[in-house]
């Protein structure tokens, strides 16, 4: 129990919120910068209720920048660099459903 405690001690709770009503995977999240501002937000795929209210969220620190409805269940995203102009800023895939979507600046761009 004291190896327990001590351990638990060594975490930082930078925000919790039990009432946030976030459901998601490991697979749902990432960490990008994608202002190219060297600070980076939270990008999560929210379940919703897992038939609908599905979301991509980005947060930055514990505020939300912005919210995308997805049409379908997520199951993983990922950040990709799509050029090579500067500032180097990412593009965000979603694996929804049958397709993948692609955010570039936050906007919806592409659908594979």
């Amino acid at each position: 129990m004291g190896e327990k405690s001590n351990s638990s001690e060594r975490w930082l709770t930078a925000h919790h919120d039990p009432l946030a009503s976030l459901y998601t995977f490991g697979s749902c999240m990432a960490l990008a910068d994608l202002h190219g501002d060297g600070d980076s937000k939270l990008i999560i795929a929210d379940l919703g209720t897992g038939a609908y209210n599905m979301k991509l969220k980005v947060y930055k620190g514990t505020n939300l920048m912005s919210k995308n409805t997805l049409i379908d269940l997520p199951t993983g995203v990922i950040t990709f660099h799509m050029d090579t102009t500067e500032p180097r800023v990412p593009a965000v895939a979603v694996s929804s459903g049958s397709y993948i979507y692609i955010y570039k600046n936050l906007r919806p761009y592409f659908k594979h």
